[in-house]
């Protein structure tokens, strides 16, 4: 096909479904360290927005849903240049860190932001 449009609409995965990819990719690196992804830890995200007018409206929405910032960051030469760094404390098993990825990817995409991911600390099972 020679535009593509058969892969690209119809076989290619939407942006909500690439973001369960990458939680799926993070959280078997957690279970390979034995992590069982049940106890409750910190969970970082990072999303960035064009202006800071805009980052500020993502804070206020954010804190309603329990979020600290943890920091927030500028770097003009981006196309993004406003950052900001948030954390909750949750468990990440896959309903989990699915609903709070798609939340705050929702959000910022609402806010033509863009959200960049999430980390969290292994807590391997002793045995």
């Amino acid at each position: 096909e020679p535009d593509w449009n058969q892969y690209r609409n119809v076989l290619y995965p939407s942006e909500e479904s690439m973001e369960r990819i990458k939680n799926t990719d993070v959280l078997e690196v957690l279970e390979k360290h034995g992590d069982t992804l049940e106890s409750v830890r910190d969970v970082h995200h990072w999303i960035y927005f064009k202006t800071s007018n805009v980052r500020r409206l993502f804070v206020e929405q954010v804190r309603q849903l329990g979020y600290k910032v943890e920091n927030e960051s500028e770097d003009l030469n981006e196309e993004f240049p406003y950052g900001i760094q948030i954390t909750r404390d949750q468990s990440v098993t896959p309903a989990k860190i699915d609903d709070a990825v798609l939340e705050l990817f929702r959000l910022a995409k609402e806010l033509d932001g863009e959200y960049d991911g999430w980390e969290a600390q292994v807590i391997a099972t002793k045995n």
